[in-house]
């Protein structure tokens, strides 16, 4: 895994190698498609998002314990992540695009 510093924020979010991977792959794909600019503005929305309050974005998939899993989708991209409450981290999983 992979991290980097976060936005401002009140959680740490942690890009695994697979969601960065993917990441960059779907932004070739996105400026193949003629969306390279979309891409990268859901990207920081969702980054953003991510830093403040990231139970406030997508849908709870499950929960164990303090742990809880999410998918965010926003237009064409979704992102399955993961938070832990108590440590105040994000981790997110993959980015899957759809153009």
């Amino acid at each position: 895994m992979m991290s980097r510093p976060s936005l401002q924020g009140e959680y740490q979010v942690v890009w695994s190698e697979i969601a960065r991977a993917s990441a960059r792959a779907n932004g070739e794909r996105a400026r193949n498609h003629g969306v390279a600019r979309d891409f990268l503005r859901i990207i920081k929305t969702f980054d953003e998002q991510l830093c403040q309050d990231p139970l406030a974005l997508g849908e709870k998939r499950w929960e164990r314990g303090a742990v809880e899993g999410r998918i965010g989708i926003l237009e064409f991209v979704a992102i399955p992540f993961r938070v832990d409450k108590l440590r105040k981290l994000v981790l997110v999983r993959d980015c899957i695009a759809h153009f």
